[in-house]
């Protein structure tokens, strides 16, 4: 079975002040995914941009979902951002995000992505999260809030 704690670790959850567009998030992910993965972060930047182009993953109630899959891997990659501040995101609800729940896998890992989100999602809906997560200072409090 596929275990949300297996993938999600405290140390790929981040809190930050700074994004002002969602250019700048794409930017910061296509960074940080690169050294977990050793995926060059201009490509990772260009998938997220693309991806992007064809529908918002701005998915509404404040979380984002950025994500992509690379020919070159085999497995599922999970970051957790925390915004202190709204961001723009032209979600599809057309307000700002604050929580970006991030992926980068293999090509074949795309039933692995559908069942981690679906477990972060479950939790934030059935636990009434999202203002919790919003309040939350540290990346610990965060991890134990989705876990």
């Amino acid at each position: 079975m596929l275990r949300l704690i297996d993938y999600l670790k405290e140390d790929n959850i981040i809190i930050v002040d700074n994004f002002k567009s969602k250019g700048e998030i794409f930017v910061f992910l296509a960074e940080k995914f690169s050294k977990i993965t050793n995926v060059d972060k201009d490509i990772l930047y260009e998938k997220f941009i693309e991806r992007e182009k064809s529908l918002s993953t701005g998915i509404g109630h404040s979380i984002a979902i950025p994500h992509v899959f690379i020919e070159d891997l085999n497995d599922i990659y999970l970051l957790v951002i925390k915004s202190n501040k709204l961001i723009n995101y032209n979600s599809i609800d057309k307000q700002p995000v604050f929580l970006i729940i991030s992926f980068v896998g293999g090509v074949n890992t795309s039933n692995k992505y559908l069942n981690l989100l679906s477990q972060i999602i479950t939790n934030i809906q059935t636990k009434n999260l999202l203002n919790s997560i919003f309040e939350a200072k540290t990346s610990k409090e965060i991890f134990n809030l989705l876990i």
